[in-house]
């Protein structure tokens, strides 16, 4: 099976089941915060205690599954809320407060409850999770093991250039490249042709650079938002 052809569910071909949880990969990103690293061991700085206080000291973990079935409880939703009556006004990100005049007409006091649920869908509010830790996007588990991939080979191999490192891990780049009329008219002796090959073999190599680079970038924000308890979390452009 080819690169560009394997299933985005799965971070390669026959990965057990487990490594196809994008709670699998927020746990190993958090392996690589090396501040939350540093409060496993000194207990500083306290803005990871949260954290900890819930996920634990997981440099101490060898087995995922173990962990997982020991803290699986702060992934899940809490239970269904029912429709109640109540005195009381509450009014947060996943609850509104309305008064409802008994005295109107059925059809009309459900489409203005839709009306009115509508207007603070649009505000952002009630995302529809109460979990402790919810993803904070859809994940494609593929790209957030490449983009690990590339950061550990890196960190093991930081001699590599950017380029090697792409051909290291198999990362694919668009190779036809069409040469400019600039470097066509520069070189019009017998020379032309290997002109025309050292400038395509560049442009290659830049490219492969500039895919690295995006892997490690969006690597390293994964890792640093996973100490802030949000995954996968990155700045997009």
């Amino acid at each position: 099976m080819s690169l560009r052809r394997r299933p985005l569910n799965q971070p390669y071909r026959d990965a057990p089941d487990y490594q196809r949880n994008a709670y699998y990969f927020w746990f190993e990103y958090l392996k690589r915060n090396t501040g939350y690293e540093k409060f496993c061991r000194t207990g500083k700085p306290k803005k990871y205690a949260e954290l900890y206080e819930h996920w634990g000291n997981i440099f101490e973990e060898d087995d995922f599954l173990d962990w997982w079935d020991r803290h699986r409880t702060i992934f899940m939703e809490p239970p269904q809320r029912k429709i109640e009556v109540t005195n009381t006004a509450i009014n947060d990100e996943n609850t509104i407060t309305l008064t409802i005049p008994l005295e109107l007409d059925k059809t009309y006091l459900i489409s203005r409850f839709k009306r009115a649920l509508n207007e603070h869908k649009k505000k952002g509010r009630g995302h529809g999770s109460r979990a402790k830790y919810p993803l904070h996007t859809k994940a494609v588990i593929y790209s957030l093991s490449k983009h690990l991939d590339v950061y550990d080979k890196h960190l093991a191999q930081p001699e590599l250039s950017y380029w090697e490192l792409a051909d290291q891990c198999g990362l694919i780049v668009n190779e036809v490249v069409d040469p400019t009329m600039r470097v066509i008219m520069i070189r019009k002796d017998e020379g032309q042709e290997d002109a025309i090959k050292a400038y395509s073999q560049k442009v290659v190599l830049r490219r492969k650079t500039s895919l690295v680079e995006r892997h490690l970038t969006i690597a390293k924000q994964y890792i640093e938002n996973a100490g802030k308890g949000q995954f996968p979390k990155r700045e997009r452009k």
